[in-house]
C-alpha cells in the first residue's frame, strides 16, 4: 500500500514563505504530525536555521542539536518528528545524491523549488526501503484549516 501525504494549509503556507524568504540559499526545517500505515498527516513545520558553512545555495545542514531540540518539540506538542523540508534554489523538487546520501530511513521529505525567486514546485519523497533511492509520496488533500 502506497503512503499518501496529508497536509494543512498553514504549514504549507509557513514552509513556502521559508523557501522564498531565504532564496538563494537553501532552507530548512522540520515537519510533525501523525503517521498511519497509509497517511502522513503533516500538522506543524519549524523552521531552522541552515547551519552549512559554505556553498548554503545549493546545500543545507540540520545539527544534531537542531534535531535534539525538535524531537523535545515534538513531545512537547504531543506529535512525532516526521521528517523534514528544504528548497532547491533553481533547481527541480527531486532529491540529489547530496540528498540521498544523508537521508534518515522513515523520515518524509518535502523537498521546494524557487527558480529566480519564485515558487515553482514542491514534491514530497521518502527513503525506499533498500536505501538505494528516493520514493515520492503522493498529496492527497492540502486543508486550508489548522
Amino acid at each position: 500500500m502506497t503512503k499518501h501525504v496529508v497536509t494543512i494549509g498553514s504549514a504549507m503556507a509557513r514552509i513556502e514563505g521559508h523557501a522564498l524568504q531565504t532564496y538563494p540559499e537553501e532552507c530548512c526545517g522540520f515537519l510533525f504530525g501523525t503517521e498511519n500505515p497509509s497517511e502522513i498527516q503533516i500538522i506543524r513545520a519549524e523552521s531552522v536555521s541552515n547551519e552549512r558553512a559554505g556553498s548554503r545555495t545549493h546545500r543545507y545542514l540540520m545539527t544534531p542539536n537542531q534535531f535534539l531540540k525538535a524531537e523535545k518539540q515534538a513531545e512537547k506538542w504531543d506529535c512525532q518528528l516526521l521528517g523534514g523540508y528544504h528548497s532547491h534554489p533553481d533547481h527541480p523538487a527531486i532529491p540529489s545524491q547530496y540528498d540521498l546520501e544523508h537521508a534518515l530511513p522513515g523520515f518524509v521529505y518535502l523537498i521546494l523549488s524557487v527558480r529566480e525567486g519564485c515558487l515553482e514546485a514542491w514534491r514530497w519523497w521518502i527513503l525506499s526501503d533498500d536505501h538505494r533511492q528516493f520514493e515520492e509520496l503522493q498529496l492527497t488533500r492540502n486543508s486550508k484549516e489548522e
